[in-house]
């Protein structure tokens, strides 16, 4: 399979042809079936936490941490790693580490009045790498009856890079195709040349985090012991998407050509998601035997703009739906109580279409949708169980009864990834536990 190339820069070949036969050559030797990468990290962790009751209505937590990460990578292959059976043939790098660290300082205010609850807490990121970041949450709730409570939430949140991003990094000199160099640093001043020629797509020369704002509000709702309602609306927003990019051609101010393939935050990719959620709960009787149903369900709308590797508009980037996020999605549980030893399950799972993350641009979807598209599906898993005695508990598990065919999430969220990934069809389980008093 031939892998499109997205050039950050003009082409440095001399003509199409020469360019399609060591992007292909490139391909062939290096990404195409089987690949290994030997990976070692050693992580260190430092945490304390205290607590402090100023009041009696209020509990604060103030605590921090501090986390040491050293990664190294040492071979790049296409069969499995082993030192005593490295061949001259094998494509092999010298040894690459990077050391990181992060430290957090946090704490939390918990207030508990008859009427009302809340919870307000900070969270502060000191990095060896990255700017500093701060992280605040508030949630409240408030009991309007006895039956009857509402609830708000807002809070931020940062996703950092990890080491996995900087060491799946390649570079490969076009005039040296039998050599490919693996997890440089992006910060590195020999390289910054090269990392000049991404200002052309919006990238930056450093990965920075993620970061995701979101919003809630929500009432619960239980007018006696059979039935309970909870439903919220929630709107969530994240920026600064990291995403792997194929085959990237730049030239460096002095004029070494290199083929570039790991993550970028491309231009001003973002996504944005609204919608409605709930769940009602209905009992019967506490006597035996029993019923309960749960019916759950999702409602989602949103947009997204897609990281910025053509020099398109906004507009040829972006999206009216968010990829890999079903409209609708359901799940309607029945429980069958016979005794209290007795039990049956029965789960029933309804998931409308999306579209695979392996779509990439706006002019993909415009030209061939039905290639990207995850079908919408339904399936039913049923559970048995039986308490032997108190310790003992047996079960008999079917997921996927109907045996239904769907695809599911990304695996990657890099070019390997399947336009269509299977899920596992029909599954029997059998198992018996044992709970300690």
């Amino acid at each position: 399979m031939n892998r499109g190339l997205n050039l950050g820069a003009e082409h440095t070949s001399s003509t199409p042809e020469e360019l399609e036969m060591k992007e292909q050559a490139i391909f062939d030797r290096y990404f195409s079936g089987s690949r290994f990468i030997y990976n070692e990290s050693r992580e260190y962790r430092l945490e304390f936490l205290n607590n402090y009751t100023p009041f009696r209505f209020v509990e604060l937590v103030i605590g921090g941490d501090f986390h040491h990460t050293n990664s190294t990578i040492e071979n790049f292959l296409q069969r499995p790693y082993d030192k005593q059976q490295l061949g001259k043939n094998d494509v092999t790098i010298d040894k690459w580490s990077k050391i990181d660290w992060r430290s957090n300082l946090f704490g939390q205010a918990y207030i508990s009045l008859p009427k009302l609850k809340g919870i307000l807490s900070f969270n502060y990121i000191f990095s060896k790498i990255y700017d500093s970041g701060f992280n605040p949450r508030l949630g409240l709730l408030y009991s309007i009856t006895d039956n009857l409570t509402i609830r708000g939430f807002y809070g931020e949140a940062l996703r950092y890079p990890t080491s996995y991003y900087f060491g799946n990094f390649y570079r490969i000199d076009e005039n040296m195709l039998n050599e490919i160099i693996v997890g440089f640093d992006q910060s590195d001043a020999s390289l910054q040349g090269v990392f000049d020629e991404f200002i052309l797509t919006n990238a930056n020369k450093i990965l920075i985090p993620e970061e995701t704002f979101s919003y809630e509000l929500g009432a619960r709702w239980s007018p006696n012991s059979k039935f309970n309602f909870d439903v919220s609306l929630f709107y969530s927003e994240t920026q600064n998407f990291i995403s792997f990019e194929p085959l990237l051609e730049v030239e460096t101010p002095t004029q070494q050509h290199f083929i570039v393939n790991g993550y970028f935050n491309l231009g001003a990719s973002e996504t944005k998601l609204y919608g409605v959620q709930g769940q009602l709960i209905y009992k019967t009787n506490p006597e035996n035997p029993r019923f309960e149903t749960t019916f759950g369900f999702s409602f989602t709308q949103g947009t997204e703009s897609l990281p910025d590797t053509s020099q398109v508009s906004n507009g040829e980037r972006s999206l009216n739906f968010v990829r890999e996020q079903p409209d609708f999605i359901g799940q309607l549980q029945f429980g069958f109580l016979f005794t209290e030893k007795n039990k049956i399950y029965v789960q029933n799972s309804f998931v409308s279409k999306s579209y695979s993350k392996s779509l990439q641009t706006r002019a993909e979807f415009d030209i061939s949708a039905d290639r990207f598209e995850v079908k919408p599906y339904y399936t039913m898993d049923l559970i048995w169980r039986y308490r032997v005695n108190p310790n003992f508990t047996g079960y008999v598990s079917i997921y996927n009864v109907f045996n239904a065919k769907y695809g599911g999430l990304s695996a990657t969220g890099t070019p390997d990834d399947l336009f269509y990934n299977p899920q596992s069809s029909r599954l029997w389980t059998f198992g018996l536990s044992y709970r300690l008093d």
